[in-house]
Formats: structure tokens, C-alpha cells, sequence
């Protein structure tokens, strides 16, 4: 009888613990868009990247719908990392990231080509023709009375000490953090790489005071007619 019982009960826990194969593991992992939409030129090209996380296999396989949107060329070995071309043709198309190990892991970027770009206000800007160093003593924050779409942060990095582009982001009053966004690499004066960072949030901002911050803050430029604050350029439509 109670070799019995003792039977019973570790059939009993067997069943408990069993799920009879029917659910599917949770999948955790996620990709993360550097921009998930953007407005392009037709013909133009624009840097994207993806971030992967909680995933053994972090690659990514880039592909665009429809087929004949544009192109997407890596950028060196890094398969996360690639230059999207927009097509000739005006039209709204998708650049999408999938898990190289889980097809049903992906995230996508949203891309209108237009053959005019929409006219963007200068918004904020930080900068003077003065010799710079470098490390800002102060933030650069600037303050919009409506809301707007911001298309374009551009920081200066002189100094960069060869410093590949890092990220972007914007901070508010109340400390809510919006991006970081890549940055792409433009030359500078004497043939700097990589002097001019730019980003393309197109982050909708409400009324209020914004804080720039950058990933590279050793190398963003500044000097005394900023009054220690980076060199910045914000760009944005109503």
C-alpha cells in the first residue's frame, strides 16, 4: 500500500511539472532599429544599424520590401551595420533586421522617398569659427515654444583622435532620455574624419527644454564663444 501511495504521488508531480510539449519557450530576445523611419532623397544613402539582445547568435540579415526599394550594403564585417541606398523611384519602403538565428525575431525602418525633403528650421545651434578644444564644461540645452519633429542633431568632434561616430540623445526637463541614435561620420575642416557627427531621430518633441548628450563627450569641441558648451546643430519641421 504505501509503495502505493509513493507511486501515485510521483506520477502525480510529473504530470504537475509537465507542459505535454504544447507551449512553445519564451523568446526574450529582441532587435533594436537605430531609426525605426526615416525621409530620404531619392538616390541618397543613409547609415542604419541594429542592436540585438539576449540572443546567442547576435548577427543580423538585412532585407528591404518590396524587393526593388533600394539597397543595403554592409559595412565592413560588422553585419549589423549597413549603408541603405534609396531607389529612384518616390514611394514609402521597409528596411527590416532579422535574427540570423530566429526568423521570427526582427524590427524594421519605415523609409519615404521623396524627391524634395521637407524645409527643416534650424532650430538650435551652438558654434563659432574660433579655435576649439575639446570636453564641454556646460550642457548644451536648448528650448522649443511648440512641438516639433526633430530630423537632424549634428556634434563637433575636431579632436577626435580618430574616434569612430558614437550616439546621439536627448534629454528633458523631467529626465526622460530619448534615442540614442547612431551618428554618422562627416569630414571636417583640414579633411577631419569624422568631425561632424549626425543623427536623423525623427523624434516628435513637445514644447520644453532639451539637453544634448552625447556618447563622446572627450572629443565633442567647445571652446570659450560657446562658453564651454559643444558645438551642436538642431534641425526639425513643425
Amino acid at each position: 500500500m504505501k509503495s502505493s501511495i509513493i507511486l501515485l504521488l510521483a506520477v502525480f508531480m510529473l504530470a504537475a511539472c509537465s507542459d505535454g510539449g504544447t507551449n512553445p519557450p519564451t523568446k526574450t530576445g529582441k532587435i533594436i532599429m537605430s531609426s525605426n523611419k526615416a525621409t530620404l532623397l531619392v538616390n541618397t544613402e543613409r547609415q542604419f544599424y541594429a542592436v540585438t539582445e539576449n540572443m546567442t547568435n547576435n548577427n543580423v540579415v538585412w532585407t528591404i520590401e518590396p524587393s526593388n526599394g533600394g539597397t543595403a550594403t554592409p559595412i565592413g564585417i560588422n553585419p549589423n551595420y549597413v549603408i541603405y541606398k534609396a531607389p529612384a523611384n518616390i514611394g514609402t519602403y521597409k528596411l527590416i533586421a532579422t535574427s540570423a538565428s530566429d526568423a521570427t525575431i526582427k524590427d524594421e525602418a519605415v523609409i519615404t522617398v521623396v524627391k524634395k525633403l521637407p524645409k527643416a528650421d534650424f532650430l538650435f545651434e551652438i558654434t563659432n569659427v574660433a579655435a576649439v578644444q575639446s570636453k564641454p564644461t556646460k550642457p548644451s540645452v536648448f528650448t522649443t515654444d511648440q512641438e516639433y519633429t526633430i530630423t537632424k542633431i549634428t556634434t563637433y568632434h575636431y579632436y577626435n583622435n580618430n574616434t569612430l561616430p558614437g550616439t546621439i540623445s536627448l534629454k528633458d526637463e523631467n529626465g526622460t532620455v530619448y534615442g540614442p541614435w547612431q551618428a554618422v561620420g562627416r569630414v571636417g575642416q583640414g579633411n577631419v574624419a569624422n568631425a561632424y557627427w549626425e543623427c536623423y531621430p525623427y523624434v516628435k518633441l513637445k514644447a520644453g527644454t532639451y539637453t544634448i548628450v552625447d556618447s563622446a563627450p572627450d572629443t565633442w569641441s567647445q571652446n570659450a564663444g560657446t562658453k564651454g558648451r559643444g558645438m551642436c546643430w538642431v534641425e526639425g519641421v513643425k
